[in-house]
């Protein structure tokens, strides 16, 4: 690609990720302007942090500045699917990569397309199904149970080159932290550690890692029958030590982690590995992500993210997006007997939780947002929940939806709700919905409670045979039609029908219009008029 101008921006929030799209934020002066799937030369204060294309554009029309989203070049493997059926992959690793790579629809100005293979430092067999994935999924697929290795890009070459490159066995630094950093991050999770894989390929149906300081935690670990029982074991060995230890992130400046390590702000890079003892004695190996919130302000302030692993939040999304697809690739399979056992590469754990958080700080108070995904295959449950708490010196509120989904008891669940704390009065009100769909029935209740405690709530309950409907004031506005209907009390202001049973009816006026009789202000009248 050829250079056409240099951009006048005013700020730039760039991250950069280690097994992930790099992005940024460009903000331009009013003059200057950018379209669609335009690509731009990003760089960081360390150095060109690659080729980016625009895929979105905000412009404020009131001041003429322009905001820029941009992602790495690699989003370009993300246009090209492979189709939606069994296409297994089965291969050396270099030409796994080459067969992905040969799949993709963006090309150049010249009608080349924009990524070749490079060389791949993985020696073992690839053996992957890639129907229905988009390159770049396949790619961070056939990566996800090698944690020693770090995806490459260059992009000075003609077409772009992707590599796969081992970590060094000696870190490039080393350092130990104090428990007084001021920005000081650190998130540890147990729910990939595994000490124990059940499979009925390997001898005696399980492999055993280190049960003696987590105790046994069991993943069953999906092997081809056509796999040889050397190729099997070192599948089991590799998966339990990618889970041998709890996942432990952790995100510090840029100064602080010279600090630990000594070394200079501008040799620490996404990829990079490291030895990082933390306070309690756990060690973190790899920088997974680098991010400048202003990429033209104090490089120090950068801030970085370290971790035990390299699987990013992006990696287990693509994972939760093609589970539903695996599934029923699986379920057409065990229907078909004439197809025989398919290989995959990836194996299948029992639960997937995924988690984000968001805490912004203002003069008027504090907002946390939180988002969490979970699939839990040994109890057949999918659970999703959003929530959102505002305080401030005069409320507090908290508000949350959530679905729920379980295979178990055949139910779909629904929920959101909302309270409100008066700092001043102390009076607390809530308000719930919920939608909850069964089997063999449909419930839904909506709810609120006031700064009293009084409740007031409606319900409506649906089965087979009937619909219940409960509520301090039901409307039915329009013609309504009832086979039947009993009533306890009951105003009308119109009533027309046939034939009319009442063992007491009280009205103002009645009327009988066939004999011109009616009964008003205590009078019987009966003749042809009024």
């Amino acid at each position: 690609m050829n250079e056409v101008r240099l951009l006048d921006a005013l700020e730039m929030d760039l991250t950069l990720e280690s097994g992930a799209v790099s992005t940024a934020r460009l903000t331009l002066m009013p003059e200057e302007s950018l379209a669609p799937f335009d690509w731009v030369r990003v760089y960081a204060p360390n150095g060109d942090a690659g080729i980016f294309r625009v895929c979105g554009i905000e412009t404020d029309y009131e001041t003429g500045i322009t905001a820029v989203l941009l992602r790495h070049g690699l989003c370009a493997l993300e246009d090209a699917l492979f189709p939606d059926e069994d296409i297994t992959l089965d291969d050396t690793a270099q030409n796994v990569f080459r067969q992905l790579l040969d799949r993709q629809t963006q090309k150049d100005g010249y009608g080349h397309p924009l990524w070749q293979a490079g060389s791949v430092a993985i020696a073992d067999r690839l053996t992957m199904e890639a129907g229905s994935l988009a390159v770049l999924d396949g790619i961070t697929q056939a990566l996800s149970e090698y944690p020693d290795y770090v995806l490459v890009t260059d992009q000075t070459t003609h077409p772009w080159t992707l590599k796969v490159r081992a970590l060094p066995e000696t870190p490039q630094a080393e350092g130990r932290l104090a428990r007084n950093l001021s920005a000081l991050r650190i998130e540890r999770t147990t729910e990939n550690l595994c000490t124990r894989v059940v499979s009925a390929k390997l001898a005696g149906g399980r492999l055993d890692g280190e049960t003696g300081r987590w105790g046994v935690r069991c993943r069953h670990l999906s092997i081809p029958e056509d796999d040889q029982d050397a190729s099997a074991l070192a599948a089991a060995r590799r998966f339990l030590t990618n889970r041998a230890e709890p996942a432990v992130s952790m995100t510090m400046t840029a100064a602080e982690l010279r600090e630990a390590t000594g070394e200079a702000w501008d040799t620490f890079h996404a990829g990079d590995a490291m030895r990082l003892a933390l306070p309690d004695g756990a060690v973190l190996q790899r920088i997974t992500t680098v991010r400048y919130p202003s990429a033209f302000g104090d490089p120090e302030r950068a801030e970085i993210t370290l971790a035990n692993r390299p699987q990013t939040v992006w990696l287990n999304l693509v994972r939760l997006q093609k589970l539903a697809e695996q599934t029923e690739r699986a379920e057409k399979r065990t229907r078909s007997t004439s197809k025989s056992n398919k290989r995959t590469l990836n194996s299948h754990t029992e639960l997937i939780a995924l988690k984000a958080e968001k805490t912004e700080v203002t003069e008027l108070g504090t907002r946390i947002s939180q988002a969490e995904v979970r699939i839990d295959g040994a109890n057949a449950q999918i659970a999703l929940k959003a929530s959102q708490t505002e305080v401030t010196d005069l409320r507090s509120r908290i508000s949350a939806a959530g679905i729920t989904v379980d295979g178990s008891v055949a139910q779909v669940k629904l929920l959101a709700t909302k309270s409100e704390l008066d700092t001043l009065t102390s009076r607390v009100s809530s308000a719930e919905a919920s939608i909850e769909v069964n089997a063999d029935n449909i419930s839904s209740k909506v709810s609120q409670t006031d700064y009293t405690g009084k409740k007031i709530a409606s319900l409506i309950n649906q089965s087979a045979s009937s619909v219940i409907i409960q509520a301090e004031h039901i409307d039915l506005d329009g013609y309504v039609t009832a086979g039947q209907l009993s009533t306890t009390n009951a105003k009308i202001t119109n009533l027309i029908n046939g034939t009319t049973t009442a063992s007491k009816l009280r009205c103002t006026e009645f009327w009988l219009a066939g004999y011109q009789c009616y009964l008003a202000n205590g009078y019987v009248r009966y003749g042809s008029g009024d």
